[in-house]
């Protein structure tokens, strides 16, 4: 058994399944799976019970999992410090965003980080708030940006720039277009819970616009039919571009798409603003002046 074996036990435990335990360790599931049995018949005791939902440690699963996650994470911290004391002026710094707002703000954020922080080489980590929150947490990322809600009260939480949830329909959509424009000429928020019986598509369940969008839509008294479920939120906007359904989306998106004949509206709810916010521990926020870059992105983000 080496670190790598460890840190495979790890993550498929935090992620209770191997497909996204790959995901995480950029390898193929096959792979993972064939290097847990290996491990398996090393140590003769089964590390996992497997069923159609989820994985789930048995004891010796659990106890490696538990007594290997420090040992994994100091051992990476002593590799990146290490090979630190090679390059003084790059010091790495690792910065964590999800694909979609790294997709559409990264470079912003890279300006604004850099001129507050010279000589410094970052290393951009993808991934879900969920997962980089936690990564922060233990010290495998220096720093991240995603949405609110925050759930560790152990970390500085820096508001970049106000977020609105926005309705989304193609034009091409008759009746939903119709029924938008009618109703934005009554009121500016329009009421959703008139397009209750529409096809949606929606991010996947586990991710958090989505628990945002269910409680929008349970807030005006029904759920809505999502036809597609996807992980992006890009895909969410090329689907309904081609008129696959309507959806919810971030008014990030808006400012950095052409209009593609997408149209997008407020939606009459006290929870469609959110924060797209700064996260780190306390002391990290200090050193790197991430107050100054926080605020340095929001300028650069209102602006056309």
């Amino acid at each position: 058994m080496d670190i790598k074996d460890l840190k495979n036990i790890v993550t498929i435990v935090q992620e209770s399944s191997f497909s996204q335990a790959s995901k995480r360790l950029f390898v193929s599931q096959p792979a993972l799976s064939q290097s847990v049995k290996r491990l398996e018949a090393e140590l003769g005791v089964p590390l996992f019970y497997r069923d159609r939902s989820r994985v789930l440690p048995t004891e010796a699963g659990m106890l490696l999992a538990t007594k290997g996650e420090p040992l994994v994470f100091s051992l990476e911290a002593l590799d990146r410090e290490v090979r630190q004391l090679g390059k003084p002026e790059n010091r790495i710094v690792t910065l964590g965003m999800s694909q979609f707002y790294g997709h559409h703000m990264l470079s912003k954020a890279l300006k604004s980080f850099g001129e507050y922080n010279e000589g410094i080489h970052l290393q951009i980590v993808e991934g879900e708030s969920y997962f980089l929150e936690n990564q922060i947490k233990t010290g495998r990322l220096d720093f991240g940006i995603f949405p609110s809600p925050i759930y560790s009260s152990s970390l500085e939480c820096i508001p970049i720039v106000e977020e609105e949830i926005l309705l989304v329909i193609n034009e091409n959509n008759k009746e939903a277009m119709e029924l938008a424009v009618s109703l934005e000429a009554k009121k500016q928020e329009i009421p959703i819970e008139s397009f209750a019986k529409f096809p949606f598509i929606l991010l996947k369940p586990e991710l958090k616009l989505r628990s945002l969008v269910d409680a929008i839509c349970l807030e005006h008294h029904f759920r809505p039919k999502a036809i597609f479920e996807s992980e992006n939120l890009d895909t969410c906007y090329s689907l309904v571009r081609d008129n696959y359904g309507i959806t919810f989306l971030p008014n990030t998106i808006r400012h950095n798409k052409p209009s593609d004949g997408i149209r997008f509206f407020h939606v009459d709810t006290r929870l469609s603003r959110r924060d797209l916010v700064l996260v780190s521990m306390p002391d990290v926020a200090e050193k790197l002046q991430l107050a100054q870059v926080a605020k340095h992105i929001g300028e650069a983000l209102q602006r056309p």
